[in-house]
């Protein structure tokens, strides 16, 4: 196979698998349905190849980055490691991540988020 290769996602008509479909040069190679689960697990497997990529997810948040959101997530507090405190946020898309947050970072979390908000500054 040579030329130009793309890959599709789409969800079927009974919303109980995504197919997941290879094109080279405009043309089907081929469709693989995937289970909820197996979707799951792919998404944690590009995550984590993602993550050991040279080109490394900002360390700081561009202050005009438009990011997507999820509105009123769930999450759950785990009882602390010896790394420091853990909490489980669910992603509707992704699924449940846990993050560690050394102690001092979970405190700043917590007191960032009973603090206001500063104003927005007049442009």
């Amino acid at each position: 196979m040579s030329g130009k290769m793309s890959i599709n996602v789409r969800v079927t008509d009974d919303k109980s698998a995504v197919l997941l479909g290879v094109t080279s040069n405009g043309k089907s190679v081929g469709e693989a349905p995937m289970s909820a689960g197996e979707v799951t697990e792919m998404i944690n497997y590009l995550m984590q190849a993602r993550s050991m990529l040279r080109d490394q997810v900002p360390i700081t948040l561009d202050p005009v980055a438009t990011l997507s959101g999820v509105k009123h997530p769930l999450w759950h507090r785990y009882p602390p490691t010896a790394d420091g405190q853990n909490i489980a946020i669910r992603h509707p898309g992704a699924g449940w991540t846990l993050y560690v947050l050394a102690q001092a970072e979970a405190q700043k979390l917590a007191m960032g988020l009973l603090q206001p908000f500063p104003p927005k500054k007049p442009a």
